[in-house]
This record gives structure tokens, sequence and C-alpha cells, in this order.
């Protein structure tokens, strides 16, 4: 369109997107599959407990105006 001023985003761009999505399963999830992801240390940098890191966790990615 003409006028738009939105810049596609750069295939290393969207490369970095697609990896941070695909380890924020991760932290969130509980399955097997995800015992090679080091989440224990992250996750409690927002809580001891484990449910409450994972929601701290969820609520602190959910948030817009993240500086990247």
């Amino acid at each position: 369109m003409k006028g738009d001023s939105a810049k596609k985003p750069s295939a290393a761009d969207s490369q970095r997107i697609r990896r941070r999505t695909y380890s924020h399963k991760g932290y969130t999830s509980r399955a097997k599959k995800w015992i090679w992801l080091y989440k224990d240390l992250m996750l409690a940098m927002f809580s001891e407990k484990a449910g409450r890191a994972q929601n701290a966790y969820l609520e602190f990615v959910s948030q817009k105006n993240l500086k990247r």
C-alpha cells in the first residue's frame, strides 16, 4: 500500500521471533519434551513456587511496553 510506513521484518527478525515464541511455550509447559530447557533458574527469578513463577512470567511477557 502507498504510504504504509511499516517495514516488513527481515528474515533474521522472523527467526528471532520464532525462537522466542518457541521457548516461551517451554517456560509455561510441564510437558516432558521441554526437559532440555533450563527453565527452573529463569522461573525462580519470579517466585520460589512453580505455579506463582509461571503466572508472574506470563504477566511479565504479556506487558506491551517492554523495551527489547
